[in-house]
Parts: C-alpha cells; sequence; structure tokens
C-alpha cells in the first residue's frame, strides 16, 4: 500500500480518537482501525475511562459476516498496544488471539512498562510491526495525556476572544467582540472540557451562564463543564444566573463563605498563604478535573500565562475594533491549525518547548 494511503488512514483515526479528549479522563486518546484491501474494516476508539481499549473496540466492532477477515487485515492504531494487566487485559493479547500479522503504530507508550515491549511481544509472535506513522499529530493526541501522567495536574486550555485592535474586553462593561460562528466554536469548546474557570469579576460583569448551549452535534452536545468560579477575596455577586443551573465549585480564601445556592455550589477554602495557580489546581486535579479550560477575564488569564501553566490555547479573532480596554493574553506559540468563521479567525495553538 502506498504510503499517502497509510498516512490518510492514520490521520482519519487520530481525528476520530481526539472526539474521545475529555470522555478519557486520566487515560490517553487512542484509536484502532482493521483495514482489509485498502477498505475500512472496523474502527474502535478508547471511548471511556475504565471501558475497553481502542484495539478490543475495533476488534468487536466488526461485524459478524465479516469476523473471518480480522486476521487477513491489517491493524493502525494511534498508540503502541499495551502488554501489561490492569483494568483490562493487555491488548497485545487481543490481537495475538485474532492472529493479525500486521500492525502499523503511530507512537510508542510513554509508560515505562509498556514502551516498546508491546511492540517485542508482537514482533516475537511473529507480526509484522511498523512504527512512527503520523508520530507528531499522535504525540499531540496525547497531549492531554502527558499532563495528566508526567505532572499530576490537570490540563490548562486558555480561550480568549480579541477584537482587531487586540483589546479582550471593557473594564467594567459586558461586551460583544465575536460573531454567532465563534460563539458556536467557544460552545464546543465547552463540550470538550471537564470545568471552566473564570473569575469574579467576569461573573458579575457578564452575568453567563458558561453552560454549552449552542454547539448541538455529538459527541460534545450534551456535556456543560463544571463551572469553577475564582473569588478569593468573597467578591462575587451572589444573585448571578450561575447559581440557577448546573454544578459550581468556588474557590475561595475568605472565611465563613455565605453559599448561594447549595443545592448547586461547592465551597472549596483555600489558605490565603498557599493561594496561587499551582496549589489551586493542585486542589481540582485532587477532586478529578483533568482539563480545565480557562474563559475570563483577561487579567485572571495573564497571571496564568505569566506563571507558564498554560497548555493550549483557543483565539477567537474579530475584525471589529473596541478602541480601548483590557487586553487580552498573549498566547505565543506554534499553531495547530486555524479556522475561517465568517469575519472572524479561530486559531489553536501550544507553546512553544
Amino acid at each position: 500500500m502506498a504510503y499517502a494511503q497509510k498516512e490518510s488512514y492514520m490521520k482519519l483515526l487520530i481525528e476520530k480518537a481526539e472526539e474521545a479528549f475529555r470522555t478519557t479522563g486520566g487515560n490517553p486518546c487512542v484509536g484502532a482501525m482493521l483495514v482489509h484491501d485498502d477498505s475500512i474494516l472496523s474502527i474502535g476508539i478508547h471511548e471511556k475511562y475504565g471501558d475497553h481499549h481502542a484495539e478490543v473496540n475495533c476488534i468487536n466492532n466488526v461485524p459478524k459476516d465479516k469476523k473471518h477477515l480480522i486476521k487477513e487485515s491489517t491493524l493502525y492504531v494511534t498508540l503502541e498496544p499495551c502488554c501489561i494487566h490492569s483494568k483490562t487485559p493487555p491488548c497485545t493479547s487481543k490481537i495475538l488471539e485474532h492472529q493479525i500479522e500486521h500492525v502499523i503504530i503511530a507512537t510508542l507508550d510513554i509508560n515505562p512498562e509498556v514502551r516498546q515491549n508491546g511492540v517485542a511481544i508482537l514482533q516475537k509472535a511473529g507480526v509484522k510491526v511498523e512504527v512512527g506513522l503520523c508520530e507528531k499529530e499522535a504525540q499531540f493526541l496525547l497531549r492531554k495525556f502527558k499532563v495528566n501522567h508526567l505532572e499530576k495536574r490537570p490540563f490548562i486550555a486558555i480561550k480568549t476572544a480579541v477584537s482587531a485592535d487586540g483589546y479582550a474586553g471593557k473594564k467594567d462593561a459586558p461586551v460583544w467582540i465575536t460573531n454567532e460562528s465563534s460563539r458556536i466554536q467557544a460552545h464546543k469548546l465547552r463540550g470538550t472540557f471537564d470545568g471552566i474557570v473564570v473569575g469574579y469579576n467576569t461573573v458579575n460583569l457578564d452575568n453567563p451562564k458558561l453552560t454549552n448551549r449552542l454547539y448541538f452535534l455529538p459527541p460534545y452536545h450534551n456535556h456543560h463543564p463544571i463551572k469553577i468560579l475564582i473569588d478569593k477575596d468573597d467578591k462575587l455577586k451572589k444573585d448571578r444566573s450561575i447559581f440557577q443551573e448546573g454544578k459550581n465549585i468556588i474557590l475561595t480564601s475568605t472565611p465563613l463563605y455565605k453559599n448561594p445556592n447549595p443545592l448547586t455550589t461547592e465551597i472549596v477554602h483555600i489558605p490565603a498563604e498557599t493561594w496561587n495557580w499551582k496549589n489551586l489546581f493542585q486542589v481540582l486535579w485532587e477532586k478529578n478535573f483533568y482539563s480545565l479550560l480557562i474563559e475570563g477575564g483577561p487579567r485572571l488569564q495573564k497571571s496564568i500565562v505569566k506563571e507558564a501553566l498554560w497548555d493550549e490555547g483557543h483565539i477567537l479573532s474579530s475584525n471589529s475594533l473596541l478602541g480601548e480596554g483590557l487586553r487580552g493574553p498573549t498566547l505565543v506559540g506554534e499553531e495547530v491549525y486555524s479556522l475561517s468563521l465568517g469575519d472572524n479567525t479561530y486559531r489553536h495553538v501550544v507553546p512553544y518547548k
């Protein structure tokens, strides 16, 4: 098979595996595909933390009348098949059980118990193994997992909307910067993360709902992130609509903080002497937040950028002019991709390493 065709299969698989960015929790996003005679026989992804791995789902998804084709197929997988017993049996055993003779792997596992060992087990059994197809893209697919696994903290993404003259908002008044298409893209992002973080001033000025109301396509349409409100010194207005639905967590260092709605809101006290972003994120990590979207406001976002704690940026740029206001965070990095949204532009960037 031509290299370009192999590459197209792997890129399609990586794109499919990305759909489980949130639901895999602390596990990696992984996809597997069986190809028989230049035709896709089956695709499977690791869909949810604790559930079957991608290779198992892929094999299980093969139609009953085509099961006999499995051993004649090539298995594409975005990550080296696991070879250890954990919550599920090793995928190398599943591959050998179905007598698959050719496996193409995008990238090796970062877990030292698995790295190169999965490949070695397959090769020792006579399986032809190729490694490195679309490796850069596959490594990007692992970005959340690597932060979770290696740094033991949530994956941090910053979403900002900026005007053509570089402003992200007004100091004392709410303002719309982007168009409807950009707002739909922003809601899709909300459907991708465990939690959404904003400061008290954003809530006071904008009175936002911070829900995913505008994006209707699966798999992101039914998820509303938990809202995390930063209110160190009890300046948050307690009559905001954010407290009427969904789940909220308020981080504060104020003693005897009054809960605006105990049915929807949890208060988490953090001592003033330990109040910094690393500690705040550690508290949220211990509450099983694997990914966070930092949505506002600009000063809060810039404080995170200053501490170099962001892992990716989502920039919505408008052609409108504000003339004055608050400058947005400077998210300098490599552009992953961009998208035209009418007279707006969406850019996905990652910081230079």
